[in-house]
């Protein structure tokens, strides 16, 4: 196996993410983040992974009608692992902010080096 950190980037599916993203009942999120959990526990089981952190957010329409959200997380193997496993993605994300930035400000031309003085 290799030494390299493997990283998914994900699926970009700007549809689907404004469907997603439509606020349902909160009992409806609530059962929905449920069930998810439950097969992420099935899936983590049939691919043999120890050791699985996921996070999951829905928006929601509260009782009056107004939007908000719900952010829930589940951990699935060794407690011991569980936090060092939700701070490892959180410095990746930190890490791949900042080289989007990085790779922002290289590319605008509005960003000048400043050139030395002879």
């Amino acid at each position: 196996m290799s030494k390299e950190q493997k990283t998914f980037t994900g699926i970009s599916d700007p549809e689907n993410c404004r469907k997603l993203n439509e606020p349902v009942a909160i009992e409806h999120a609530e059962k929905a983040l449920n069930e998810f959990f439950e097969e992420f526990y099935a899936l983590r089981n049939k691919h043999g992974i120890a050791n699985a952190y996921c996070i999951a957010q829905v928006n929601v329409l509260t009782a009056d009608g107004s939007e908000g959200e719900v952010i829930a997380s589940m951990h699935a193997g060794n407690e011991l692992v569980r936090e060092s496993l939700a701070a490892w993605a959180l410095g990746k994300e930190q890490s791949l902010r900042q080289q989007r930035i990085a790779k922002l400000l290289a590319d605008s031309p509005a960003v000048r080096t400043p050139q030395s003085r002879k």
